[in-house]
């Protein structure tokens, strides 16, 4: 994901597991995906 700098929208619906590790501020993966502008994740 550090290589998609361009992208506008993230949608992740579905995977409690992905759900968990990017959550805000808290999460595994937080700090790959907070660039992203529009993050929608249930």
């Amino acid at each position: 994901m550090s290589y998609l700098t361009s992208l506008q929208s993230l949608t992740i619906e579905g995977c409690p597991q992905l759900k968990q590790r990017c959550e805000k501020e808290n999460g595994e993966d937080w700090d790959k995906i907070s660039h992203i502008p529009y993050l929608y994740i249930s």
